[in-house]
């Protein structure tokens, strides 16, 4: 059976132990796939899902090196400049991003390897 199948299962047995129709499920969860799917499109392209504090440490870096290249590059024209806005961005970004991936990644084993002590413990 597909995700969607299983998914669409779930809400047909959802909706008998709650009393609804299986059709007001049904609603209920297109709603809220729809509405997760706006989400998603809104901050596609978007830095939105590394947080506000990744976010702010992307704009600082960025201007320390804005400040630097601009003060050994006085004579830039716009074009240079947003040239090396748009790089320094670029990869401050992949950075943090880099970052958060690798975080993730070690509280995802530090969690999978406190479900296997708790099992080994208590079994």
């Amino acid at each position: 059976m597909t995700a969607i199948g299983n998914l669409f299962s779930a809400g047909a047995t959802l909706a008998r132990q709650l009393g609804v129709t299986a059709n007001e499920a049904k609603n209920a969860i297109d709603g809220i796939l729809q509405e997760n799917r706006s989400r998603l499109e809104a901050t596609k392209g978007t830095l939105d899902f590394l947080g506000d504090g990744r976010i702010d440490n992307i704009g600082k870096r960025v201007s320390e090196q804005m400040s630097k290249w601009l003060s050994a590059n006085p004579n830039a024209t716009l074009e240079d400049v947003e040239k090396e806005a748009k790089n320094a961005t670029a990869k401050e970004s992949s950075i943090e991003m880099f970052d958060k991936m690798a975080m993730d990644r070690f509280f995802q084993r530090l969690m999978q390897r406190r479900k296997e002590m708790i099992q080994e413990m208590w079994g």
